[in-house]
């Protein structure tokens, strides 16, 4: 009996185990106590990849495989990690500045936008608004809160991403002095 309940918690937390795994409930990177989980990741990494694969089959007559070009997706891999940390620590400052009223002033200030662009991503409408117009929206209120405090979004960012604590869980990536490296 008492190897029959064994098995079966190992069973148990064996499976638990493969369901998260499987399915990105994993984290690649821990930014200030916050994680990016590996479905997030994933869902922005292969959304980039289609945009790059849209524009590229738009303005290009070569028809080229991105997916085929090793350090393309590398670079494209480093650079949506280093967006997904950006994005954590804007949203972690625009928080603190308006606490409770970011979600009403987020749905105020929002653009519509047409269903075609979110289809250039490859992404549903929903999906859309939430990994492409808030973040930039985020990004947007931040840049004319600093403006008003005589600084700018790109020194803003260079010095949150150097105090940062930033743990990175991707093999081939890490993080040196506020910059995600391969």
């Amino acid at each position: 009996m008492k190897y029959k309940l064994a098995f079966l918690a190992i069973m148990f937390f064996g499976l638990t185990a493969y369901y998260f795994v499987h399915n990105g409930y994993y984290p690649v990177a821990i930014v200030n106590s916050r994680m990016i989980l590996a479905r997030d990741f994933e869902r922005e990494f292969n959304s980039a990849l289609i945009y790059y694969q849209n524009a590229l089959a738009t303005y290009s007559d070569q028809k080229i495989d991105l997916t085929r070009v090793a350090d393309f997706v590398l670079e494209l891999r480093r650079a949506t990690l280093d967006n997904l940390i950006e994005d954590v620590l804007i949203s972690n400052e625009l928080k603190g500045r308006l606490g409770d009223s970011l979600e009403k002033v987020l749905a105020e200030n929002l653009p519509s936008f047409n269903e075609s662009a979110a289809a250039l991503y490859g992404l549903a409408p929903s999906e859309f608004k939430e990994r492409v117009l808030v973040p930039q929206a985020h990004r947007e209120f931040l840049e004319s809160y600093l403006v008003k405090e005589k600084s700018n979004l790109q020194d803003w960012l260079a010095d949150s991403k150097s105090f940062a604590s930033v743990y990175l869980f991707v093999g081939r990536f890490h993080w040196d002095a506020g910059v995600a490296l391969k």
